[in-house]
């Protein structure tokens, strides 16, 4: 569980490897803030998660936690990381970042024919969390009144 949650931050460097500085300016262009959001919600978090991960293998490997211990936080840390991240990018910049962890980009097409449904369109669908995330957000605020907003 824990690789695979941290598999998904790859997704980003993968597609920026592939389609390269053009790719990367296309998606800032439809959402100015996502270089931020990348940073700030995603790679920190990740990395904090990652060294609570290490440490409690420090914890494992002297025998002050047992393996069912060590599986279980490993696994909550890793799961709690992915949630808060995509939930707190949401609550604070929804529009100008996005959650979509692959994100088509073709530079030459106009901006409002970008996300026109193609053959990626499904798969762009399955991979966005931000519709996940805008969904617990307002059960959130229907059950609580609480308005996380920005």
């Amino acid at each position: 569980v824990g690789s695979a949650s941290m598999a998904l931050l790859s997704v980003y460097p993968l597609q920026l490897a592939w389609g390269g500085q053009e790719w990367w300016n296309c998606v800032q262009t439809i959402y100015p803030l996502q270089a931020w959001g990348m940073v700030m919600y995603i790679y920190i978090p990740a990395t904090w998660a990652f060294a609570s991960i290490l440490f409690g293998a420090t914890l494992w490997l002297r025998k002050i936690i047992n393996d069912v211990e060590f599986g279980l936080g490993a696994m909550a840390l890793s799961l709690l990381m992915v949630l808060i991240t995509v939930l707190s990018q949401e609550v604070h910049i929804p529009s100008v970042s996005t959650q979509r962890l692959y994100i088509p980009c073709d530079p030459g097409i106009s901006l409002n024919a970008r996300f026109v449904p193609t053959g990626d369109s499904l798969l762009v669908d399955r991979l966005d969390f931000s519709l996940f995330a805008q969904s617990i957000l307002q059960r959130v605020r229907d059950v609580t009144g609480w308005r996380l907003a920005p």
